[in-house]
């Protein structure tokens, strides 16, 4: 059932000298999901919630531009101050929002107050750092997302390259697809913001325009591998890092990139092993993750707290040393 995706260069190395899979805490969680699945969110998400994304009214076109242009600035909401590992967030039009959500605050604020055309191409592509600023200053004059130079680079870039290929609208690659998950991923990849060896950010984009039905894929998708799947996955147990690597983790010392690309294709082999095992797609293994990770596998563990409230607490081998593997990184 999972997408066999084609791998790129980059990830042709043995991963084994840096981190193996845990077959027995893998055959647990696949029980797990097997036995729960009723209880389990078990469609995607829709994405819709008026303080973070525009309304399905506003059309298909619109919409997918919006949720492109926002993943592809989708990446890294932490940042190092005074050795510590800071998670921004701040209060955006009256909301207080962390993360990614106060990134989709910023712009639906943006869109539905006019105060620059983010949706268009030509403006986006030739954006200003000063705009960036602008757009994702918080109520009280602060700037907390991290990384600005790189976000402003993916969204000239998408800009540049939509108006030459598409019009300037990224729905016109949709209807050139014509539903090929395949296609999807091969054109993305000509967009800087999207050419990750392991897609993080297209399957990202996909699961957005899947959750809204602006389109439907010919294969189901395989799970978008980010650092909170990651967190999750070594957690549970379901991968076992090489003791340098597990220290690295555990103390907060940045990896590299050799360490990332086998951390993470190594949780996506053990994902689609699972996916493959309970025959549900991956954007569903993808959303009981994210679900889980935002509300309980936070940096302030619930299972610490408040015994019996994740609902993996009992597969889960609770390696809670585990913290979110940092590195430079301009995908995830």
């Amino acid at each position: 059932m999972v997408m066999k995706m084609k791998i790129d260069k980059e990830l042709r190395f043995n991963s084994d000298e840096y981190v193996k899979i845990n077959n027995r805490a893998l055959e647990k969680f696949a029980d797990f999901i097997m036995k729960n699945m009723k209880s389990l969110p078990n469609e995607p998400y829709n994405w819709i919630d008026n303080r973070f994304w525009l309304d399905p009214s506003d059309g298909n076109e619109i919409n997918s531009q919006f949720f492109t242009i926002g993943n592809a600035i989708n990446f890294k909401y932490w940042k190092i101050l005074n050795s510590e590992v800071i998670h921004p967030e701040g209060l955006k039009n009256g909301v207080k929002c962390k993360g990614a959500y106060y990134m989709w605050r910023c712009l639906k604020s943006c869109v539905e107050n006019n105060e620059f055309p983010l949706l268009n191409a030509k403006y986006l592509s030739k954006i200003r750092m000063k705009d960036i600023k602008n757009i994702f200053r918080t109520d009280f004059n602060e700037n907390i997302i991290p990384d600005l130079k790189q976000r402003l680079r993916n969204w000239r870039d998408l800009g540049r390259k939509l108006e030459e290929k598409y019009e300037g609208k990224f729905y016109n690659l949709i209807l050139k697809i014509k539903n090929s998950l395949n296609k999807f991923i091969l054109l993305l990849k000509g967009f800087r913001a999207f050419d990750d060896p392991l897609n993080k950010l297209t399957i990202v984009n996909a699961i957005f325009h899947i959750g809204r039905n602006i389109i439907n894929f010919d294969k189901p998708l395989f799970p978008a591998i980010d650092y909170q799947l990651m967190t999750q996955s070594l957690r549970i147990g379901l991968l076992n890092p090489s003791p340098k690597l597990k220290y690295k983790i555990e103390n907060k010392i940045f990896i590299n990139k050799t360490e990332s690309l086998a951390l993470r294709g190594a949780t996506l082999k053990s994902l689609n092993i699972i996916i493959d095992r309970v025959k549900l797609s991956g954007e569903i293994i993808d959303n009981i993750m994210f679900q889980n990770g935002r509300q309980n596998c936070t940096f302030n563990l619930i299972c610490q707290k408040v015994s019996n409230t994740c609902i993996f607490e009992g597969i889960c081998e609770k390696n809670v040393n585990f913290y979110i593997p940092l590195e430079n990184t301009r995908y995830y």
